[in-house]
């Protein structure tokens, strides 16, 4: 909505822009109509009363004589003649009417020439209506630029709204990101609570065994305390058996279809799991496109309210720069015609005809009266007016002639106190060279003995990182061996497997009452194959974790020693630069024992010819003072050279600086980068330490799992072991009572 509200703005405003064209397009007709208008006036005036002259600008000349002639204007009018007055009035570029006074300005014959001499009201009204026009359009720009600021506050404020919608959306996908944590937390433990049942469902496997356990230590009791007959017993030794193995078999079923059903509710929750996951993916797949097309849309906004700003911007140039020539042109047309109003000469009716004035025989004393005893009077004052300001002027003269002579004999007396002073200045000089070179010089020092502490540094930094690796090999070495060591475990788990499952088809040769151990022990054995296929998949999983810290090893080695040889070449480039600037800072001394030398020349030089001034100053002033200007010449020049050479040498240093200082932060940022390789070798060590201890509990599990298999099968062999005793002395008792029974069958026999 504000967009649209902005472009139905910028429409209003292009129509105002278009407005205020075609008005500008209107007054520039009517100021082409009022120009063709003038041009006709002034064309009709000329065919009329002939051309105008050319312009002259107002000027009073400095010169006594125009002031005392403009003194004396009033009584000059009564004397001079017109023609004499308005030629000289042409010659010091004065207007006619200025000259005369009050007795020509109010002869007849030149009061036509004041009156014409006014402005037109008509060309005043027009000037000042063109005068409103551009204060008009002046406002009129200011309106359009105070638009154009609160269409940039406009689309400031439109950018602070969409930063603020992108925060949101920022926002927005962070609590995305916590809830899909959340709920990512929420499975694992729902998975963990599944395990706990699963762990409990086997638990109650194990009581149920136990049970039929005890079953089986009562059958054995009752076998024992049988006092039936062989064929009652074996009978009911085999319907329990029958019984026992229906009732081992339900349950077995039951533990299957409970581990299979948690199985399926397992693979059932992954499936949601994923699905869930797939479904947030897609959600947030979604909102991404979402955000970006709506980003994308935003910026096409704000392209497009850039590209109208600017066009807005350049064609409000565009229109200023129209305004501001209009207004320029309206200018010089309002001057041309205020210069035309008022440099108008008199009709031709009124003006001497052109070439030479007529010839009279008349002289000037019959044609001018002779001025009266006032006149005479006041032209005796004004040229002794003028006597007295030609001696004022001359005293002021000789005054200024006066300071000027004392001021060149102090100037004189001043040049011999000038070598002394050179000298002073020479020493000055020469110990601010020195102790510029001699700071340059501990600068170096200082520069050179930082660098090398920092190379100290970077190679104790080397030296600790050499350290931290061959650690982190010998940890890597400790990991393999553990790694070897749980698989000679597992064979040895193995091997032990494989002694079990003979002994238990030993056991399962001896009779068929050791179906239901065999039957056991080879659940014992498929749980047995279980947990070890688990370990040797935890085995695989730890040796691609190996692997790939071995990899991660590798590749920081490399990096370690791509920045090791990059050290060692910022180290020979140092001392490199290091010999350069050296060498650089000896020719510095070479250069300013050379300046010292050319300083001393240069004194003695000075000396010399202060001695030859000395001696020549008693014979030639004259010659002396030229001596003295080209030593003077000589010396500035040679000054300027040594400051040259001084500012030169300062910039070298400077330079050189510069350049120790570009050394010394290049170090600093090689130092940052191993610094940052050092974080990171220390965090790839912390990720190894963990790895290591993850390695080590995953090993102390194996062994326990290995050492309660062991426990396991030991228990389960002498559990068998007993079984069968148990049976065998059963078997005997039976025997037994059936010798018993056969001998009392004899007995009773024997009696019949």
């Amino acid at each position: 909505q504000e967009a649209e509200q902005g472009q139905v703005k910028h429409a209003e405003l292009t129509k105002e822009l278009q407005s205020a064209a075609a008005c500008l397009e209107q007054e520039k007709a009517q100021a082409a109509s009022l120009r063709e208008e003038h041009q006709a006036a002034m064309a009709s005036h000329a065919s009329q009363y002939g051309p105008l002259p050319p312009d002259r600008p107002f000027s009073i000349p400095p010169f006594c004589l125009t002031s005392i002639f403009l003194a004396a204007r009033p009584f000059l009018a009564a004397t001079v003649s017109d023609r004499v007055v308005r030629r000289f009035s042409r010659a010091q570029h004065l207007p006619v009417f200025c000259v005369p006074g009050a007795a020509l300005m109010m002869h007849a014959k030149w009061r036509p020439v004041l009156i014409e001499k006014r402005v037109c009201p008509a060309r005043l009204s027009r000037s000042e209506e063109s005068k409103a026009e551009v204060a008009a359009l002046e406002s009129k720009v200011a309106e359009l630029e105070a638009e154009v600021a609160r269409l940039k506050e406009e689309i400031a404020r439109l950018q602070g709204l969409l930063e603020a919608e992108a925060e949101a959306r920022r926002e927005e996908q962070e609590t995305a990101e916590r809830e899909r944590e959340a709920d990512r937390a929420a499975a694992e433990a729902e998975a963990a609570a599944q395990q706990k049942a699963r762990e409990t469902q086997a638990a109650e496997a194990a009581a149920a065994l136990a049970e039929v356990n005890e079953a089986k230590a009562a059958l054995a009791a009752q076998l024992q305390h049988a006092d039936a007959e062989k064929a009652e017993l074996q009978q009911q030794m085999e319907d329990r058996g029958g019984q026992l193995a229906g009732e081992l078999a339900a349950e077995r079923e039951q533990s299957a279809a409970a581990a299979a059903a948690a199985q399926e509710q397992v693979a059932a929750l992954e499936e949601q799991s994923a699905a869930a996951a797939a479904a947030l993916e897609l959600q947030v797949a979604k909102l991404e496109e979402q955000s970006a097309a709506a980003a994308a849309a935003l910026e096409l906004q704000v392209a497009k309210l850039e590209e109208q700003r600017e066009w807005v911007q350049a064609e409000r140039e565009a229109e200023r720069q129209q305004t501001d020539e209009r207004v320029a042109k309206l200018e010089a047309d309002v001057a041309a015609e205020k210069v035309q109003c008022f440099s108008r000469w008199p009709p031709r009716s009124m003006r001497e005809p052109h070439g030479n004035p007529p010839i009279t025989l008349v002289s000037k004393r019959h044609r001018e009266p002779r001025p009266s005893w006032p006149v005479r009077a006041c032209q005796l004052y004004l040229y002794s007016e003028f006597l007295f300001l030609w001696a004022k002027n001359m005293c002021v003269y000789h005054r200024t002639l006066s300071e000027g002579e004392r001021l060149f004999s102090a100037a004189k007396a001043s040049s011999a106190v000038q070598p002394r002073r050179r000298l002073a200045r020479q020493e000055d000089l020469q110990g601010q060279s020195q102790a510029a070179g001699e700071e340059a010089a501990k600068l170096h020092a200082a520069e050179v003995e930082e660098f090398r502490q920092q190379v100290e540094l970077l190679e104790k930094q080397q030296v600790e990182q050499a350290s931290t690796n061959e650690q982190l090999t010998a940890a890597n070495a400790q990991l393999v061996q553990e790694a070897e060591a749980a698989e000679e475990l597992r064979k040895s788990n193995e091997e032990e497997r494989e002694r079990l499952s003979q002994e238990v088809q030993r056991l399962s040769e001896e009779g068929s009452s050791g179906a239901e151990a065999r039957q056991e022990l080879e659940a014992g054995k498929a749980q047995i194959e279980g947990e070890l296929s688990s370990a040797k998949e935890e085995l695989t999983s730890v040796q691609g974790k190996l692997d790939l810290a071995q990899t991660d090893l590798e590749q920081q080695r490399v990096q370690l020693e791509e920045q090791r040889r990059t050290l060692e070449e910022k180290e020979a480039e140092g001392s490199a630069l290091s010999e350069q600037q050296q060498k650089r800072l000896d020719e510095l001394q070479g250069q300013r024992d050379e300046l010292q030398q050319q300083l001393q020349q240069h004194q003695e030089q000075s000396l010399s010819a202060n001695e030859l001034q000395d001696q020549r100053s008693k014979e030639h002033e004259a010659r002396v003072a030229e001596l003295e200007a080209q030593a003077k010449e000589a010396e500035e020049r040679h000054q300027a050279e040594l400051e040259g050479q001084i500012q030169t040498a300062a910039q070298e240093i400077e330079a050189l600086r510069s350049e120790m200082e570009g050394v010394a932060s290049a170090s600093e940022t090689a130092r940052m980068h191993l610094q940052e390789d050092l974080d990171e070798a220390e965090a790839a060590t912390e990720e190894l330490k963990v790895i290591n201890e993850e390695l080590q509990e995953q090993k102390e599990a194996l062994q326990a799992i290995a050492s309660s298999n062991e426990t396991e099968a030991k228990a389960a062999k002498s559990e068998l072991e007993s079984r069968n005793d148990v049976m065998h002395q059963a078997l005997a008792d039976v025997h037994e009572k059936k010798s018993s029974i056969e001998k009392q069958a004899l007995k009773l026999l024997a009696l019949e």
